[in-house]
């Protein structure tokens, strides 16, 4: 059976916004979150998409549901 690997697009100023809101470095709240730093930043400052499972680990970091990061069209 194959696995589709299901990529989602955050709205990388919301991320950044919140995390900042957090009052933690983007290394602290990576520990926290369990996503590694490099990750975040690459969301963050080139717009890369990632895993659901990712975006799930950082949404649930900051108390928010993963729509809350999703950019959105238009």
């Amino acid at each position: 059976m194959a696995y589709q690997l299901q990529l989602v697009l955050l709205d990388s100023k919301k991320l950044s916004l919140e995390i900042a809101k957090s009052n933690c470095s983007v290394a602290a709240f990576s520990k926290k979150c369990g996503v590694h730093r490099q990750t975040i930043a690459e969301i963050i400052n080139r717009g890369v998409s990632c895993r659901f499972l990712t975006a799930y680990k950082i949404a649930k970091g900051l108390n928010l549901e993963v729509e809350d990061l999703l950019l959105k069209e238009g």
